[in-house]
């Protein structure tokens, strides 16, 4: 990761929401989310997310500011959290220098990573066999 500034997606298997979807309105609220492998992450809840804020696999469902502990620094940074889906949450978070060196090593950024080649993988798959499917289709129809 290079630059004065970067941003990712990451997941979290949600093993703790704090309540932050089973409540009423987060709005205007602080909450940990615990994933199932321990990491925290600290947020507050600004306002509801509109469609149009991210553009990646996730629609923000809540747009705040926060951090995950013991991988972003003290500093407050904006945060997209999608909705809960599977267990799983989608955070749009960014991220500055101060946080370069603990992110190297970041195991929900490889997750994401690991994740998303293989949805990649399976999409690729997916279109082949369509591919295949009419292309076998159409030579039976033209004997």
């Amino acid at each position: 990761m290079y630059g004065t500034g970067i941003s990712g997606t990451v997941w979290f298997d949600v093993a703790d929401d704090g309540g932050m979807y089973s409540g009423d309105s987060p709005i205007g609220k602080d909450f940990i989310l615990t994933d199932e492998s321990g990491l925290k992450a600290v947020v507050f809840i600004e306002r509801a997310g509109k469609e149009d804020e991210v553009h990646n696999v996730m629609d923000p469902q809540y747009v705040g500011h926060g951090t995950i502990e013991g991988y972003t620094s003290p500093r407050e940074r904006k945060i997209y959290i999608s909705e809960r889906y599977n267990n799983t949450v989608w955070f749009y978070i960014s991220v500055g220098n101060d946080d370069l060196e603990v992110l190297r090593n970041f195991p929900l950024w490889e997750s994401y990573h690991a994740f998303a080649a293989d949805r990649e993988r399976r999409d690729h798959e997916n279109i082949r066999g369509l591919i295949q499917y009419f292309g076998e289709n159409k030579t039976k129809n033209e004997s």
